[in-house]
């Protein structure tokens, strides 16, 4: 089963997939390496922010020591741990803006994304220092509680960009590009019409014809395809279809290429790949959801964030 990128072909070259998509060439998306948010190039960063890690929990736990009353945020060490938090929190927030300055020469996009992840992870400890654990009023409680939305919507975010590639390399070894995928479905939907037409003459029956004798396998065909396969062909596929797993789907072309002569046998199986390539688009879909639908959350409550600690700093100074 093959999906396909949108290019030109090189020179004169025939189109390559199906015959109703002309200049579509195919390329998988994805190569035999699966990218990886986390991989060893990440070890210098994991090994800095642990060693970072230890040498502020050490600090923390000579200022509970030396502290008669205790760690509070008001004081010195406390509001140096804040300090360092809050630069901790702002470093990360600039990834975005990075990403919006690809012409900046401030590091690459992967240095910052690293940069991103380790810090980020970093300032949770540390914020913490700085509250000595306890987060004071409604302010710093929403602040608090904030935080660990973001915290813990990043760490899911991480986790689904780690492995969900991997699982779409398994399960769907070729895939169309994201942002092509309606217009791929229309060109599914086309070829799947031309297999048809070329063995009934055309998709809508002509009533004569319907009614004259010998024209009862292109009736069950015909019937099977407008009413059940290519509305599974459209972008919006219809809830209940039985084409939408995989065992049904098959049994049910079974059953199809039983009652259909042999020499209309090769269009029912051209029909049922462009459905077995529609399923699969169908789950891409989907996963290509589980990676960009966790953004939602991390990003406005990352700008959340930001905000109530500007109003956290604003009210512990000046008032």
């Amino acid at each position: 089963m093959a999906f396909f990128r949108f290019s030109r072909p090189a020179g004169n070259s025939p189109c390559s997939v199906y015959d109703g998509l002309c200049c579509l060439v195919y390329t998988p998306v994805l190569s035999d390496a699966v990218p990886v948010i986390i991989d060893k190039t990440h070890r210098t960063w994991a090994i800095l922010s642990i060693v970072a890690l230890a040498v502020l929990a050490g600090l923390y736990g000579w200022y509970c020591m030396v502290s008669p009353d205790g760690p509070r945020g008001g004081s010195l060490p406390g509001l140096a741990f804040g300090i360092l938090a809050a630069a901790l929190m702002v470093f990360a927030g600039l990834l975005a803006a990075r990403k919006k300055m690809p012409r900046w020469r401030l590091g690459t996009a992967s240095w910052w994304l690293k940069g991103h992840i380790w810090l980020s992870l970093l300032s949770l400890p540390a914020t913490l220092f700085h509250t000595g654990f306890r987060f004071g009023g409604p302010l710093g409680q929403g602040l608090m509680w904030v935080y660990l939305v973001v915290m813990v919507s990043g760490v899911v975010g991480l986790l689904i960009q780690q492995y969900v590639p991997r699982l779409m390399k398994v399960t769907l070894p070729e895939q169309a590009i994201f942002e092509q995928l309606p217009v791929v479905t229309r060109g599914l939907r086309e070829t799947a019409d031309d297999h048809v037409a070329g063995v009934c003459g055309s998709l809508f029956a002509d009533p004569e014809e319907e009614g004259a004798e010998g024209f009862e396998p292109q009736r069950i065909l015909r019937s099977f395809y407008l009413k059940t396969a290519r509305p599974f062909l459209a972008e919006a596929v219809p809830e209940g279809s039985p084409l939408l797993n995989p065992t049904q789907s098959q049994g049910v072309f079974a059953q199809l290429g039983e009652a259909l002569p042999e020499q209309m046998l090769t269009a029912v199986q051209a029909v049922e790949q462009v459905v077995d390539e529609r399923r699969q688009l169908i789950s891409q879909l989907k996963l290509q959801r589980w990676l960009h639908g966790w953004l939602v959350v991390h990003v406005p409550i990352s700008i959340a964030l930001l905000v109530l600690g500007v109003t956290h700093i604003v009210t512990a100074v000046y008032f």
